[in-house]
């Protein structure tokens, strides 16, 4: 296990498969790739269209996973970043990740909680370990491992939360990184509002 230079904060065991390793530093260049045309995008939403805190905040609000709380805070986000103000921005977004993956996979009945074993306690499961169980939830690989890639990944990622959580990030946020955490928190917005099989199902089939 490696330490980190700037204090005593385990990170993940470095890459041992050189194919796996160069195939994460692929996706790692397309992500900062894929974050230019994000915040490119963004832009265009914010400049013309101006949304304003109400608007925002009925768009995004969808209960369980998106209470309204939870809408105002991811669109205070957005509105820091509309105005430049990445580091507030990149503050806010970040810790909704976890919050709307822990309940996206609750309402999928996966499990969120480490049961309490021996002398283990037991809590809240870490953002690693909701990452791992996206595929539990059938939600999509590709985006499990752009999660795990730009928040959780010690050895061959960005590492954001990490980064942010135990204050080792040296710089501010880029503006491009920054719009990549954002449309992480956006798309478990858009999986909460996507019905459920049940609620589509034909009445007679079911």
């Amino acid at each position: 296990m490696r330490i980190n230079p700037v204090g005593p904060v385990p990170v993940a065991p470095a890459a041992v498969d050189p194919l796996a390793h160069h195939a994460a530093q692929w996706r790692l260049v397309s992500m900062e790739l894929a974050g230019l045309c994000v915040a490119a995008a963004l832009d265009q939403i914010g400049e013309p269209f101006d949304p304003d805190e109400l608007t925002l905040v009925e768009l995004l609000t969808h209960p369980p996973v998106v209470p309204t709380g939870r809408a105002r805070r991811l669109t205070f986000a957005l509105l820091h970043y509309w105005r430049q103000e990445y580091t507030a921005a990149y503050s806010r977004a970040l810790p909704r990740v976890e919050g709307l993956l822990r309940e996206l996979l609750r309402q999928q009945d996966v499990p969120v909680v480490r049961v309490a074993q021996g002398d283990t306690r037991g809590g809240a499961s870490l953002l690693g370990t909701l990452i791992d169980r996206m595929t539990e939830a059938e939600l999509d690989p590709d985006w499990q491992d752009f999660l795990r890639l730009l928040l959780t990944d010690g050895a061959r990622g960005m590492n954001l939360r990490n980064d942010e959580l135990h204050d080792l990030a040296d710089a501010e946020p880029q503006p491009h990184r920054v719009a990549l955490v954002l449309l992480a928190d956006l798309y478990l917005v858009a999986r909460a509002h996507q019905p459920n099989a049940d609620e589509t199902a034909d009445p007679q089939e079911v």
